[in-house]
């Protein structure tokens, strides 16, 4: 090589490692922003009206909640009584399996990528003897006009006597009714 090509080189290198360098630091940036906002959304979610934005940070008994790990269910919660077999949902590509608690009134949907990975929470059933509330102080056996108070205009219009939920059709916190009182809530994606 020549002096010329030598230099063309470590010019090209130099150039690469500086855009390099920049990306990343540029990346970092980005998700450094982009964690702010999300923490924003959740400090402001008790104040604004967007139903979808709630339903993403429900929180039962100011812990449970969707994406939590398979470590806090455990250490909160103990082994499950039951757990389902891995099944494969072709919707979100993982494997789903049922973790159930019956003599707490709990049952957890676990997502994992592959069988017998590391899980996480992607639904939640709560039903009696459960004494979990949500953010809104809603539980098992809440009256329905309490939960109405509660959660006013986050509602969704399509909601029935039997069926109160915030959120969309497809994935929310759903309050099953009966009797006029909340004998079921699920968290998650129908």
């Amino acid at each position: 090589m020549n002096i010329h090509q030598n230099f063309l080189l470590s010019t090209v290198i130099i150039f690469y490692l500086f855009n390099s360098i920049t990306y990343t630091k540029n990346e970092n940036l980005f998700d450094c922003k982009m964690l702010k906002v999300e923490r924003n959304k959740i400090d402001n979610i008790e104040k604004t009206n967007e139903s979808d934005q709630y339903n993403k940070f429900e929180i039962l008994n100011n812990w449970l909640t969707i994406g939590i790990s398979e470590n806090i269910v455990i250490d909160s919660l103990g082994t499950p009584d039951l757990k389902g077999e891995d099944k494969y949902w072709g919707g979100t590509g993982t494997y789903v399996q049922s973790w159930e608690y019956k003599k707490m009134g709990i049952i957890l949907d676990m997502e994992s990528e592959q069988i017998g990975e590391h899980k996480k929470v992607i639904g939640i059933t709560i039903f009696s003897p459960c004494n979990y509330q949500t953010k809104g102080k809603v539980g098992i056996n809440s009256s329905t006009k309490f939960l109405k108070e509660k959660y006013g205009n986050l509602i969704n219009k399509e909601s029935t006597e039997k069926l109160i939920f915030i959120g969309s059709n497809y994935s929310g916190t759903y309050f099953y009714i009966s009797n006029d009182v909340v004998s079921e809530i699920f968290i998650g994606t129908l």
